[in-house]
């Protein structure tokens, strides 16, 4: 499993190629780990394409960042025709009705469930790109006699 997603690093030596004096110095990966608990064949999925990576050589590094679990609320909805959400309202099989049983015909029905967040991965990206490129001294310009 060398092949496809794990060629991170010739992707980005094919990148940096058409640049005059660039080279790959480093490859960091970032990401978060599936919790195996909430999702273990998420978790399955990418402790393998992880194994892959390291043992394709495509990065040298990984850096990871977690998941937040939090509980959200949000309006019921279906997707209509065009893929666009809609909410639901009472209809039925499932009607509301108020205290004296009269139909309720504007009721929106709340949800509760289960939001997985990706936190630090997108700061580790913003974090390490501008310091492996301080690091790197740019590469030396031809002079063109002009302005440039």
């Amino acid at each position: 499993m060398t092949g496809g997603f794990t060629r991170i690093r010739s992707a980005c030596s094919g990148i940096s190629g058409r640049r005059a004096g660039a080279q790959v110095g480093r490859v960091v990966y970032c990401t978060a780990r599936i919790d195996a608990a909430g999702n273990p064949s998420g978790h399955a999925d990418q402790d393998v394409y992880i194994k892959a990576l390291l043992a394709a050589g495509s990065v040298d590094h990984i850096e990871y960042g977690t998941y937040v679990a939090r509980v959200r609320t949000a309006p019921l909805a279906v997707k209509d025709a065009r893929g666009r959400p809609r909410l639901v309202g009472p209809d039925w099989p499932v009607m509301v009705q108020d205290g004296r049983g009269e139909p309720v015909s504007g009721a929106v029905f709340m949800v509760s469930y289960a939001d997985r967040e990706e936190k630090g991965s997108d700061v580790n990206v913003a974090t390490i790109s501008p310091a492996t490129c301080a690091a790197s001294p740019p590469p030396a310009r031809e002079a063109t006699g002009g302005r440039g």
